[in-house]
């Protein structure tokens, strides 16, 4: 429970929410880390993560991180910051694989993040707010309509649980999340996460069931054609710029801001990639992106920057900590995505660990979600990622150790 309420805590920033709409200020993250951390060497497996392939990349990732933050370009900052992270957060797979050793414990992480999957819908239908077409959470680290998007197909990743549950309640309750997700989605008007979804879909509909197949494509244009409605026009032309001629759009829609930014954020991603290519090992050290960028534009062209970040969390991660930071990085996400799939496809095949498919698919959704995801925004430091690195390890070990259990007592029986 205690471990449960912590991954939570990862995906829903519940500690602002608590001061800003509740006006309670209590540390519970770290009121659970604590107990947490008191609780982990009882289990006796606190090193079980290291049996896990991504522990190497992983954790030679943070050392890269590390690196770079004490060579980086204002160390004082970039040191403290990447100390914290590693302490507080980047063991987060220590303790899930610690303590979530079978496949059912998994199932209970995932569920966690469901309900705050569900918590976060509650808080865009009480508190979310619409300024310029595009719909946030105001005042909380989802202010950003294209974080808040991230962080709901994130969610939504693991409330597909709920489709497979075996209980009436827990099918309805899909059928009343599934479409809220999508729409806040849409309303938040991030195209970036409109290509996530999609590609979400498509990956949804390849891996299901004939059966689920037929079904997705009767009930994703009905849901479509229920949604679309109330999604502000505005927002909805601001979608279509992904496909249609941006100066007519800019033109008919008054969508300048929007065209703007779709040029500002591939000049953005022009100075990541010359940044890194000025420094290729270590980066300028993590947050320093702006910063970097600012002193080489000064240098060349006698101007301001603009001070924004990447938009581009790989190219985010290449620019402050390295290209073999980068290459850590990327190869993290790449087995996060293999040991899911083959969790899945072990799950399809062996009768005895069916029960696991639902987990697993999910696991795959939530690999898609954030690496696509990524492409977008600037979240190298996002707690998201631990909590895809720590249950996807957790998942594939506790797989991999009931599936061979299984076969052992299957061997033993007489023939």
């Amino acid at each position: 429970m205690l471990l449960g309420a912590y991954v939570l805590m990862f995906v829903v920033p519940i500690a602002e929410i608590l001061i800003i709409y509740g006006h309670l200020p209590v540390p519970v993250v770290v009121i659970d880390s604590v107990l947490l951390t008191i609780a982990l060497p009882l289990t006796g497996r606190i090193g079980e993560f290291w049996k896990s392939p991504l522990a190497k990349p992983w954790i030679a990732m943070l050392a890269m991180m590390c690196l770079a933050a004490v060579a980086g370009t204002y160390p004082r900052l970039s040191v403290t910051f990447i100390a914290q992270d590693a302490l507080r957060f980047h063991v987060l797979p220590f303790y899930v694989v610690g303590i979530a050793c079978t496949t059912r414990r998994v199932r209970h992480l995932m569920k966690w993040i469901a309900a705050g999957g569900v918590l976060l819908l509650v808080l865009c239908a009480a508190f979310g707010k619409v300024a310029e077409g595009r719909f946030a959470l105001a005042q909380t680290s989802l202010s950003n309509p294209n974080d808040l998007a991230f962080s709901l197909l994130y969610a939504m990743a693991s409330l597909t649980l709920l489709a497979f549950s075996r209980s009436v309640t827990g099918k309805l309750l899909w059928f009343a999340t599934f479409p809220a997700c999508i729409y806040y989605v849409l309303k938040t008007g991030s195209r970036s996460n409109f290509i996530t979804l999609i590609v979400m879909g498509v990956v949804a509909f390849l891996l299901s069931p004939r059966g689920v197949r037929m079904a997705m494509l009767v009930v994703t244009p009905l849901m479509l054609l229920l949604v679309t409605p109330f999604i502000p026009s505005e927002t909805l032309h601001r979608l279509t710029l992904i496909v249609s001629d941006p100066t007519s759009a800019r033109v008919e829609h008054g969508l300048a801001g929007a065209v703007g930014s779709q040029a500002a954020r591939i000049e953005l991603q022009e100075r990541a990639i010359d940044l890194t290519l000025h420094h290729p090992l270590l980066g300028v050290g993590a947050l320093m992106f702006e910063n970097g960028v600012e002193e080489m534009v000064r240098a060349r062209l006698g101007v301001k920057s603009g001070w924004q970040g990447a938009h581009n969390t790989y190219l985010e991660i290449s620019a402050e900590n390295g290209i073999p930071a980068l290459i850590f990085y990327v190869w993290t996400l790449w087995l996060c995505g293999v040991l899911n799939y083959r969790a899945y496809k072990v799950c399809k095949r062996e009768p005895s660990m069916a029960e696991n498919l639902p987990q697993s698919l999910c696991l795959v959704l939530t690999t898609v979600a954030f690496a696509v995801g990524v492409l977008f925004s600037n979240s190298a430091y996002d707690l998201h990622a631990d909590v895809l690195v720590a249950i996807t390890a957790a998942n594939s070990l506790a797989i991999g150790s009931e599936l061979a259990a299984a076969r052992r007592a299957l061997e033993s029986q007489p023939a």
